[in-house]
């Protein structure tokens, strides 16, 4: 039925209705010729940089929170900058003068953030990210507390507590 062998030569294949030997090679320029249209569309509607520093930006030294409540809090009731910060104005100079050296830049194309902000931004995402994972860990985190503040603290440091004994790798208990 079948022959034992078949050569490629013996095989007379059909042309394909988009092959060359057609003279369908028009449809494929068409195609490039398309595809180069579109891509000259999608370059001219990608909207040109406007600016170098955005406006937002260009305030940051009067406007943001570092400038305008920082000193408030610092100079105001220090129990309430401890509710802010976690820590008290004291014990944010002690950091600073620690740190302020490898939080120094030099000015390179524009005005570097002063260490004393680059402090005060790295604190705050740093006690962002741990209520983040201790939201994530304890649901009680996920809304509001309703107990007396002082019972609050102690909420909190339980959960720390909790949170790193069960993040430690050796075993208490024997099985």
């Amino acid at each position: 039925m079948y022959p034992e062998s078949v050569c490629e030569e013996d095989v007379d294949t059909p042309a394909l209705p988009g092959s060359f030997e057609r003279g369908n090679h028009r449809l494929l320029l068409l195609e490039e010729y398309f595809l180069l249209e579109k891509k000259k569309l999608l370059e001219d509607m990608q909207a040109p940089r406007r600016w170098w520093v955005p406006p937002l930006w260009k305030n940051r030294s009067t406007e943001s929170e570092f400038y305008t409540a920082m000193p408030l809090l610092i100079s105001g009731d220090p129990d309430y900058f401890r509710k802010c910060y976690r820590m008290t104005p004291d014990r944010i100079e002690q950091l600073h003068a620690l740190v302020e050296g490898p939080l120094t830049k030099g000015y390179l194309t524009r005005e570097p953030l002063p260490s004393r902000m680059r402090l005060a931004i790295t604190l705050r995402r740093c006690v962002e990210s741990a209520f983040g994972v201790m939201a994530s860990r304890f649901r009680i985190f996920r809304r509001v507390i309703n107990l007396k503040p002082e019972n609050v603290d102690f909420v909190v440091l339980a959960s720390c507590a909790l949170h790193n004994f069960l993040t430690e790798d050796e075993c208490y208990m024997n099985a």
